[in-house]
């Protein structure tokens, strides 16, 4: 009603105002979920290319995001693990704050976990 009386006050004919509010609210029901799927869609796709390509350097950056809750570390070391990427113990004078990423003497590449 409130859209519908400003519409007419403004010159737009009442049924105009009506047909145009109904599209609106049936845009409505569906347009916003549709865009956060699309936002969600590209940031879970950027997420999984960067756990395929750079698998070290991403679960490093998780286990520092996560580094307050024991449980998802847990859950982060495992996969590790699982994907075959060492986690090293914390060591005073090579780890920092947060975890890292640290290459072994063969190349390969390590997490070290934090002092944090």
């Amino acid at each position: 009603q409130i859209f519908t009386e400003g519409a007419t006050a403004r010159g737009i004919p009442d049924a105009k105002a009506v047909e145009v509010f109904e599209l609106m609210a049936k845009f409505a029901d569906y347009g916003f979920n549709k865009s956060h799927a699309a936002a969600y869609a590209l940031v879970s796709y950027q997420t999984a290319w960067m756990k395929a390509n750079h698998p070290v350097p991403f679960i490093a950056a998780c286990m520092s995001l996560a580094i307050t809750n024991t449980d998802k570390l847990a859950a982060l070391r495992q996969e590790a693990e699982r994907m075959g990427i060492r986690v090293l113990p914390p060591h005073i004078n090579l780890s920092d704050a947060d975890f890292k990423v640290e290459r072994l003497e063969g190349g390969q590449l390590a997490i070290r976990y934090a002092l944090a």
